[in-house]
């Protein structure tokens, strides 16, 4: 493994360092992931697993992005599709800038919170 830890296809560093990490349950609404500041450098987030312990696996995609990803503003944000457990890297200088909205009632998002 390179110095630093692994590298993305872009050539950025990932931080090995883990600030938090959990699951959120969304339902049909929109949430933010802190309601605290927490500074970090990105969130990788991803749809649950058989083995949340939350809920069972989602049952519709989940949108992810600033303030204003709404369940009015479907085109705003990235889409994190039903069954996506590997998920995707958010970059963010704040957990408490994260907002993801559901469509369906017990979604969930896993997340880990990166420095």
């Amino acid at each position: 493994m390179p110095a630093g830890g692994p590298k993305l296809n872009a050539g950025v560093a990932i931080s090995p360092n883990t600030i938090a990490q959990g699951e959120l349950v969304v339902g049909s609404a929109t949430v933010q992931l802190s309601s605290t500041s927490i500074p970090c450098s990105y969130v990788l987030l991803s749809a649950p697993t058989a083995n949340s312990t939350v809920a069972a696996l989602n049952t519709g995609d989940l949108k992810v992005g600033g303030q204003s990803v709404t369940a009015n503003n479907i085109s705003g944000g990235m889409t994190l599709a039903i069954a996506d457990s590997k998920g995707f890297i958010f970059p963010v200088n704040d957990a408490n800038k994260v907002y993801i909205t559901g469509f369906n009632a017990g979604d969930v998002v896993e997340y880990m919170i990166f420095s």
